[in-house]
């Protein structure tokens, strides 16, 4: 609970979840704990003023990859409340992965992130 006491209004909590199932080729889906256990960078998404107005919280499902340098790659929103989604593409663009080898090279993985948004 001491992790919540430093956080700002606008710092929201977030949660990965990882829901596709394997790519053809050399791109790997990873189990929710393998996914959270890569994750080096998260950065928590403001609270869209506009959103907290109008009283609308929620859950925003991104589905990305995971790139071979760490980065998030072709972001794209499954399901999420229009007003909240560009705060946690721009949360999600700026997280950082270690990368995943396969035969110790990296390589992309396909993955879901679930980022919350609750007042």
């Amino acid at each position: 609970m001491s992790e919540l006491a430093g956080r700002t209004p606008e710092a929201l909590p977030a949660a990965i979840v990882a829901a596709k199932p394997p790519a053809p080729g050399l791109q790997l889906t990873q189990s929710q704990g393998v996914t959270q256990g890569k994750l080096l960078k998260k950065v928590m998404p403001r609270y869209p003023e506009m959103a907290r107005r109008a009283g609308v919280s929620g859950d925003v499902v991104l589905a990305a990859i995971i790139g071979a340098d760490g980065t998030l790659h072709d972001l794209k929103v499954i399901s999420g409340s229009p007003l909240l989604r560009d705060e946690a593409i721009a949360a999600a663009k700026q997280w950082r992965y270690s990368p995943y080898l396969l035969g110790g090279k990296p390589v992309e993985t396909d993955t879901h992130i679930t980022i919350s948004f609750h007042r």
